[in-house]
Formats: C-alpha cells, structure tokens, sequence
C-alpha cells in the first residue's frame, strides 16, 4: 500500500515524500476506461485531465461516481451517458454545475500546491476550503512540470505521523537536555559548594585580622550571588522541561507577609522609599500553598519595583477573591471603613475545603514601561531599556514568576503609565489551614561542639572531590566528631566494613562505583549481617565506651531538632546514609532515596543544615554559643538594659551595604548565629559594634538590631 510509505517521513518531509498519483487522461478518453481504472486501484483519489502536459481539469474518484448515478428527466441514467463518451462530457458538465469557465478559474477553485510546501502548511490550507471541497484531492505541481493527485486523507495521515515523530523526537530531546541540566547542576553547585564551606570553616578562626574578614566576607556573598543566578537559569530550564512541582503546606500568612516586609525593608530605605503593605483582616492568616515559591514571586516583583523606583512609595496590596471582582482600591477602602456586611459573608471558613482566591497586588512609582517593551517582560532573558541600563539580573525573574504563577492556578497581569509607576497583580489558589497545621520553627544558637555525656559518633565521607572531602571533615571534625574519607564508592565499602561508622555522607557521581551502587551493597550487606548475628550485639556498640550507658544518654536527651529519630539498642543497626547531591530535581532525590539512601544534603549547604541532619538521625546533642554565655552569667541575663550609645550609629554606617543587609535579615528571621557570623567580620576599630551586637545576638534581642539599622538607614 502507498500508505506504508509514511513510515519513511522525517521532520523535514514535504508534500513530495507523500505518495500520490499521476493517472492522467486527455479530453478523448471515454469514461469507461476512468471507470476501469478506478475499479482496479481503490486507493487513486481521481483523475487528472491534461493536453499537452497542461492541467485542463480534475475529476475525483466521489465525483465521477456521483455524476454516474445521477438520474435524469430525459434520456438514459448518467451511468449510460459518461461511460460511452468522451471524458470530456462530464468535465464540461462539472464545469458548467461549478461555474469554471476557463484553466485560471480551475486553479482558483481547487487546490493546488507545489511539491515544496510543508505538510503541515498544506494540511492547514486545505482545511480552510470550503465544506464542499474541504476533502476532494489536491493537486501538487512537479518541479519538472508533471502533475500528481494528493489525497487529502493521506494528507492529514501524514500530519499525525509526524505528530508522533516531533513527540518522540522531544521526549529524546527533552531526556538530553535533563541529563544535561543535571550534569550542569552537578559541575556548578560541586565547586559553590566547597566555596561556600570553606569560608563557613574559617570564619570559625579567630586569629583571622579584620581584614581577612573583610575578604572571606566577599568571597562568600559573591558566592552566594552566583548561586542564586545559577539557580535562575536551572529553575528556567526545570520549568521549560516540565519539571518544576508544588509543594504545598499550611503556613502563617501574617507572619509570611510580616517577614517579607522586614526582609525588604532596609533595600527600600536605602533608597528613601516607603515600603507598604496592606493586608485586610478578612484575608484568611492560616493557608495551604508553596510558601517558598509564593515568596520566589512576591521577592522578585517586590525586588524590581524597589529597584526601578527612584522616589515615591512601593505597595503590596493582597485581597480575597479576583483582582476583577474586587474593584478599585478606593472601593476596598470604602468597604473596610464601614465593615460591608456581604464581603464578611464571603468569607470563607475553616470548614470549606473547596480552593480560594487571594490577590496580591504590586505597585509601585517608577518610570513605568512602555507598551512596546511590555512584549519582553514575561520572555526568559528579556529585559526593558530600563533593565539594560541597570545591568542587574539575568531577565529570567519575571519569566519564572509567570510560569510559578500558572501552577499555582493563576497569571501575572501588568498595567503601566510611563512616568508614573506599574502594577504587577496575580491571583493563585489556595487551601486554607488552620493554626494546629502550623510548625512553629525553633531558633537555636550556633553550635559549637558536642554535648558532653555522648559516645564517639563516627562519621564516613565519600566524595571524589579532595576540596569538598576536606572542608566537611573539616567542620565534622571540629564539632569532636571521628571522621574517616574515601574517594569511590568501592573504597567506602572497605573502610564501612572495619570502621562501621554511625553514618556516611554519600556523592552520587563518582568513578570507579558511584554513589548508588555503593549505598545499594552496603544496605544488602546489612541485611545479610542482621540475619547472621542474631543474639550478637549490634555495630552501634561503642567499643571502649558502655554502649548501653550512652544509647540510654541518646534517649533521654532533649534534642532542640524536632522529629529526631533516635538510635535504638536493635541487635543490629543499619548504618546511617545521607546522600551528596547538587542536583535541583527531585527526581534525583526521589531515586537517591530508592537506592536505600536514609535522607539527602543539597549542595551547597549551611552548615545549620548539617548539624540538623546529624541531629535528626543520630539523635546527637551539642552546645550551642548562646548557652555557654548564659553559663558565664546567668544573673547578668536578667537584669540586662538595652545599650542605646550614639556612637554605634557610626560604627554601623561605616560597615558595607550587603553586609547591612545580610545583617537585618538575620535579625529579622531571628537567627543569632548567623549574626555572630557577621560580627566576627567587623574590623577591630568597631568593637563597640560587634559588643553590642554579640550581646544582643546572645540574648535574643533581634528587634533592638532592627532599630538600630533603620535608624541609621534614616539619618544616612
């Protein structure tokens, strides 16, 4: 069959890779040889009727049998008149009935195409006939002159093939680019990662001079600026490869917007602008969203319009319910003044699990954007004349945002008066919580060691990478913990054999045996071992150390990390295995975690992250910096005043602005050691600052922080 040919298609077939038919006839020809023909090939859609190679007519195979059963007043039936003559009797008929009076007129009327045109431009084009037409053959011209039938039904069978061929071809494509994106995430985020660690690791010397200082400062915030453009473009090409996902949970949206706020409040009055937000009490407090991709947009919108306003005021109004069913902002505020009745009926209750609207709206008093760049928001890498002029981000923010917003079941809309500022609104859907769904997050100190009181924890890390390998056991070893290194996954198997460590850090991607298939024969080793030793004491048992003294220690300890999962005195007990990973996909989490991985690291990490890892599935106890100071002094804590000298207000100033801001918004999430990390960058000549600062970090008085930098952000 002719059909089979399809098979043979490729992306960049045209119509002269179809196969179609050449039957043609002169004017002379009767009709019982048409009928003959048409009898013996069932698949040839009509006939061509030529003269001297030039195209006079066509009749199709439904035509010609259509006019042969066709009766009349007078005279024989059609099948006694167009079998006995001259094709050239039916034609002028069909001519006559269709109005063609001449070869121009012919072409018009059917369609006809060169052997060039695209299948999906001819598909196209003979759809939009007319219904009488719609499906009668098409006639394609040879680049020799020749003319061939194309049967439409053939037409539109071949747009299916290659339909099925682009979806193949994309799925590979999209397979390549995801090994790709997650080789590229590897080879990136590996070296941030022992970027970042190191100076996480020496800012714990304090032999370094306030110069050094100054220099591990920047490597670390230029560090961090590169990974959040890395994670840009990586989060880009997740959401282009459909893989970017929500993961909703039930957080305080008060409090989300109340931190937001704070969070962005020393970039706006650097700038001397007002930053407002306005949150009317209807406004559910407890919802279910992605609170992390909810702030993604929110930092972004937020974020350009601080930084494209020179002067004036930046809003972020939230609503319930449509931006296009509330109204006017004046409207609003009229409603709230005097408690309009209906808006408090549609409020929905906690009892209502059906999906909400919330509206947030962002405005501000820029310059505001021409219509003929509004084009270039939402386009991945597109920037306004504004944005060039800038030259800050990679033009992906917006583009993300849209794309987050649509998963979260809405859409950014923009309206803009040049001159005079631009408004950024989006509505998504959310569920709502209640204050019982809410984890309240406990803030800790830094930590500084183990606990006293607790056995010898062993720890193995496995990564290919000497610098990566270096800096964690670098900082696991200055906690007091026993460290031991392999570079394979082969090498891990060896030493996990005679160290028997409590647990492993495991890289992934690593010669000689990766990651997973290391974590695989450990566990199976494991099982093999818990079947043999019933009755033995198992690996945990410290040996040196009365294993059952310190596992009854473990137990009873009162961990500040919640859901510790603590070891248990089993005859035998698996080892421990969290996976190294600098992919962003979850799916690679998700198959970590298949091989027998018990959790995973994302590279780069803090090292608040580690600690918490260990603590969670060791059940370790440490010290924490905030503790040993109130040991010293515990009646100085009680009767502390707040230092309120002038002169911080100049030591403060002199400090650089992306230190300022680090610093507000550690106070701001309440972390006290992440700012002790930032006094120990302060340069001797401010010690009165970084006494002050220490103290108030120790004793939890982040609001008398927050003051002392808008004061000074105020009087600049």
């Amino acid at each position: 069959m002719l059909v089979q040919k399809l098979d043979k298609l490729t992306l960049d077939s045209s119509l002269a890779d179809l196969p179609s038919h050449d039957f043609q006839v002169y004017l002379t020809t009767l009709g019982k040889v048409v009928a003959k023909k048409f009898q013996q090939q069932l698949e040839l859609p009509g006939v061509l009727i030529t003269t001297d190679s030039q195209l006079i007519g066509m009749i199709s195979r439904n035509q010609f049998f259509e006019w042969l059963s066709r009766p009349y007043e007078s005279g024989p039936h059609g099948l006694e008149i167009y079998l006995r003559e001259p094709i050239r009797a039916m034609w002028s008929s069909i001519a006559d009935f269709e109005g063609i009076i001449d070869r121009k007129t012919f072409l018009q009327k059917y369609l006809v195409l060169s052997v060039t045109c695209s299948i999906d431009k001819a598909v196209e084009l003979a759809l939009q006939r007319p219904d009488s037409t719609a499906y009668e053959p098409i006639i394609i011209k040879g680049l020799n002159g020749q003319w061939r039938l194309l049967d439409t039904r053939v037409l539109v069978l071949a747009q299916s093939k290659l339909f099925a061929l682009a979806k193949t071809t994309a799925d590979a494509a999209n397979r390549a680019k995801s090994q790709f994106l997650a080789n590229m995430s590897h080879e990136l985020r590996t070296p941030l990662n022992a970027i970042l660690g190191f100076t996480q690791v020496m800012v714990r010397d304090s032999s370094l001079s306030s110069e050094q200082q100054q220099y591990l400062s920047i490597i670390n915030l230029s560090g961090k600026h590169l990974l959040e453009l890395i994670n840009d473009i990586l989060q880009m090409s997740k959401i282009e490869a459909g893989r970017s996902t929500l993961k909703n949970k039930s957080f305080d949206l008060y409090c989300f917007l109340e931190n937001l706020q704070q969070m962005l409040q020393l970039k706006a009055a650097t700038k001397g602008l007002k930053l407002i937000f306005d949150c009317p009490p209807h406004v559910p407090q407890y919802i279910q969203a992605d609170e992390g991709k909810l702030r993604e947009i929110l930092i972004n919108l937020l974020g350009n319009a601080i930084k494209f306003t020179e002067e004036g005021c930046v809003t972020l109004q939230v609503g319930l319910g449509s931006k296009r069913r509330r109204g006017t902002r004046e409207a609003r505020k009229r409603r709230e003044i005097r408690g309009d009745k209906e808006e408090i009926l549609k409020q929905p209750t906690t009892n209502n699990q059906q999906p909400i609207t919330i509206n947030f709206e962002v405005e501000d008093t820029g310059p505001g954007i021409a219509r003929e760049e509004m084009n270039k928001l939402f386009t991945a890498f597109g920037q306004t004349e504004t944005g060039y002029k800038l030259d800050q981000g990679t033009g992906l923010g917006l583009a993300i945002s849209q794309t987050i917003v649509q998963l979260m079941g809405g859409k950014i809309n923009v309206s803009s008066t040049p001159k005079k500022g631009t408004t950024f609104t989006f509505d998504i859907q959310v569920n709502l919580a209640e204050a019982r769904d809410i984890q309240a997050s406990q803030q800790i100190g830094r930590v500084i060691g183990l606990a006293p009181n607790q056995p010898e924890y062993r720890i193995l890390v496995v990564d290919d990478r000497p610098e990566s390998r270096l800096f964690l056991m670098e900082l696991l070893r200055l906690m007091g913990f026993s460290v031991r290194e392999a570079e394979n996954g082969q090498e891990a198997i060896e030493i996990w054999s005679s160290y028997s460590p409590h647990l492993i850090f495991m890289d992934m991607r690593m010669p000689v045996m990766d990651g997973y298939k290391a974590t695989k024969r450990i566990k199976e080793q494991e099982r093999e071992m818990g079947r043999e030793g019933d009755g033995e004491m198992g690996r945990w048992e410290d040996k040196g150390d009365k294993g059952d003294k310190g596992d009854k220690e473990r137990q009873g300890s009162n961990s500040q990390f919640p859901n510790n999962k603590q070891p248990t005195t089993n005859n035998q007990q698996q080892t421990t295995i969290i996976a190294l990973t600098a992919s962003v996909f979850e799916e690679e989490q998700t198959a970590v975690l298949s091989a027998g991985c018990d959790d995973f690291l994302s590279k780069p990490f803090r090292e608040q992250v580690l600690w918490e890892k260990i603590a969670q599935h060791l059940g370790v106890r440490y010290l924490y910096q905030n503790s040993v100071v109130k040991k010293k002094d515990e009646k100085s804590q009680e009767g502390l005043e707040t230092i309120t000298d002038p002169s911080l207000d100049f030591h403060l100033s002199s400090m650089p602005r992306e230190w300022l801001e680090s610093l507000n918004k550690a106070a701001i999430k309440c972390l006290d050691h992440e700012i002790i990390q930032l006094v120990d960058q302060i340069p001797e000549v401010h010690s009165p600052l970084a006494n002050t600062l220490s103290n108030w970090a120790n004793n939890f008085l982040f609001e008398e922080v927050i003051e002392l930098i808008q004061r000074v952000q105020v009087t600049a």
